[in-house]
């Protein structure tokens, strides 16, 4: 199918409350944790096609209620006084994916949410 010219709607309202909602890999959680098709969310997230409303709603509702928890910055100062009594921030990375891992649901692409693991060589 042909798309058109010009997007039907503007999807930068949409993608700022997608990826506050969602996080990093945010069209692949959402796609996942909602039972959608992954083309459709990268379509809303290109403007072709317009999210349902009710979509646009949970996801400013999410956004704002980790905003008001202040949920990233509890995290930095978490990480912050970690490292400053002594934790290595390797292991406090690790214990960081750990959770996460715990976290993702069941068909997280692999390697997605250990971002912070280094890669293995090579062998050969």
């Amino acid at each position: 199918m042909k798309k058109p010219d010009k997007p039907p709607h503007d999807p930068r309202f949409f993608r700022i409350h997608a990826s506050g909602a969602y996080g990093k890999g945010w069209q692949w959680r959402m796609a996942l944790a909602r039972g959608l098709n992954l083309r459709t969310v990268a379509n809303w997230a290109a403007g072709w096609t317009a999210p349902p409303p009710e979509l646009i709603a949970h996801l400013v509702g999410v956004h704002n209620r980790i905003t008001e928890l202040g949920a990233r910055e509890e995290i930095d100062l978490l990480v912050d006084n970690l490292i400053a009594n002594g934790a290595n921030p390797h292991a406090v990375a690790a214990l960081l994916e750990e959770k996460a891992n715990k976290l993702s649901p069941r068909g997280t692409p692999a390697g997605v949410v250990k971002t912070m693991s280094p890669k293995k060589p090579k062998a050969g």
